[in-house]
């Protein structure tokens, strides 16, 4: 492991220590002691110590940080719905929630786009968020939807065929 890494799996740290004097060593991880070799797979920050004596008392100590994140980002948009139709004008808001994000990508029709921001015109709309936290885990999130407000009434036409049957029976 190397310190201040960000993993996005189990990580099974390898401990060496030498000394041609070597007394005695110790491995902590979290406050614990540890075995070099030992799968670490809870997801957070961890610390891993080795500290070394050797036979003149000199004392080496090692630290190192590293943290496990197997899930990745979580996406959500209120505002809009995926599919959805609308007669007036809509306001996307878009959150993510990650403990280390790294990148966020919000595009709206492949332009550049502020969660938060209006969207007025009439359009077929495809909203695209991509979130990547620091270990490398990735979501994404794509919500299509269109704004028609438009004034125009709509026109029904009723075509009734003088061949088809009547089902009204009067009484």
């Amino acid at each position: 492991v190397s310190d201040g890494a960000f993993y996005n799996t189990d990580v099974t740290p390898i401990v060496t220590v030498s000394d041609a004097n070597l007394v005695d060593s110790t491995l902590t991880l979290d406050g614990q002691v540890y075995v070099s070799g030992t799968p670490v797979v809870a997801e957070g920050n961890h610390t891993l110590i080795v500290v070394a004596t050797d036979a003149a008392a000199n004392t080496s100590r090692t630290m190192v940080s590293f943290f496990i994140d197997k899930t990745p980002p979580v996406i959500s948009v209120t505002g809009v719905q995926d599919q959805a139709f609308y007669n007036s004008a809509v306001t996307p808001v878009i959150t993510v929630e990650e403990l280390n994000p790294a990148s966020e990508s919000i595009t709206l029709n492949g332009q550049a786009y502020v969660s938060g921001e209006p969207v007025v015109a009439e359009n077929s709309y495809s909203l695209i968020v991509t979130a990547t936290d620091a270990s490398g885990n990735q979501a994404s999130l794509t919500v299509h939807f269109q704004l028609d407000s438009s004034d125009e009434r709509l026109v029904v036409t009723l075509c009734i065929s003088p061949l088809a049957p009547y089902p009204y029976q009067s009484p």
